[in-house]
């Protein structure tokens, strides 16, 4: 195998190897067939940009974190990228499953064979920016969606706090998906400064195409923190409708309360039963207890109707 690797970049000046989750044999023959020395899982981790972006043997090293496919019950998580970019060759190194580069992955391979390195590395990070877009506009979608949710329907049977509930769950995984994708940008917003230092050997045609890429993430990053301050302030309202619907329970627990407290008071002194109790031979004491039960309970009723608590 790796002879015949070997082979063929001797044949090709142009050769694009992508690892997908590669084993540490399969990393070692690509080490020996390029000659580089490709950074391994835990490397690609380090958050330092000096880890991220640096050159090394005249070829450039970049990586950037990509998200990793959504699992009910599980956090949305990113996982690191790399990219090797030589004059005439390119490594892309992914050691998860990350729809948004596989996706990316497979668009470039259908330039591949009639492309150069550069022309491909571009076309990958084109479409990263790409995919990313289309995660930021369904996350918009579904913002919308609670949105009409939380301010124009009304609640379902299950009560407006477990709806509530529900809506906060759905607001905070889309926050979370917000923030992953706004690494996702920031990490290509810092490689490409760099990608324009070091990569002076980049056709010039390319380089319209860089910096198209960058007004993008640019408007992305912009559009990634419209989303951020519409999830705080969704946040913020489903958690004013909770304490609202919670404050109303309160409200009515109280009035029982104070509703209920004379005719307890009124049927507490009367159920003392002491010997002297002038009321103890009334013949009409119990009629006149019920009575005086029923207008200790009506006038706090009343009073709490006339000020509009029920």
């Amino acid at each position: 195998m790796g002879t015949t690797l070997e082979h063929a970049l001797a044949a090709h000046a142009d050769v694009w190897i992508d690892l997908n989750k590669p084993d540490e044999a399969r990393l070692c023959e690509v080490e020996v067939a390029t000659g580089l020395s490709l950074p391994r899982l835990e490397d690609l981790q380090e958050i330092e940009s000096s880890s991220r972006l640096y050159v090394d043997g005249g070829a450039l090293f970049m990586s950037f974190p990509v998200l990793t496919p959504y699992l009910p019950g599980e956090p949305t998580r990113s996982v690191p990228v790399g990219l090797v970019l030589q004059p005439g060759r390119l490594v892309t190194l992914h050691y998860a499953d990350a729809p948004i580069f596989d996706q990316a992955i497979e668009r470039a391979r259908v330039i591949a064979p009639r492309a150069k390195a550069s022309e491909i590395f571009v076309t990958v990070v084109e479409e990263v920016v790409e995919r990313v877009a289309d995660v930021l506009e369904r996350a918009n979608e579904e913002m919308d969606r609670i949105s009409q949710q939380i301010f124009r329907e009304a609640p379902d049977k299950g009560g407006v706090t477990e709806q509530m509930r529900r809506t906060l769950r759905s607001i905070g995984r889309i926050g979370e998906l917000v923030s992953k994708l706004r690494e996702t940008m920031l990490g290509i917003s810092r490689m490409l400064p760099f990608l324009a230092a070091q990569a002076g050997w980049m056709a010039d045609e390319l380089k319209p195409r860089l910096e198209t890429v960058r007004l993008d993430v640019r408007s992305l990053l912009d559009h990634d923190t419209h989303l951020s301050q519409r999830v705080q302030f969704l946040q913020e309202a489903t958690l004013g409708f909770i304490n609202i619907e919670q404050s109303s329970i309160i409200k009515i627990m109280t009035v029982v309360s104070v509703v209920a407290m004379p005719p307890t008071l009124i049927a507490s002194i009367y159920g003392m039963n002491f010997e002297n109790m002038p009321e103890l031979h009334w013949a009409w004491g119990y009629p006149f207890s019920l009575a005086l039960i029923v207008i200790s309970a009506v006038l706090p009723l009343l009073w709490f109707r006339a000020r509009r608590w029920l």
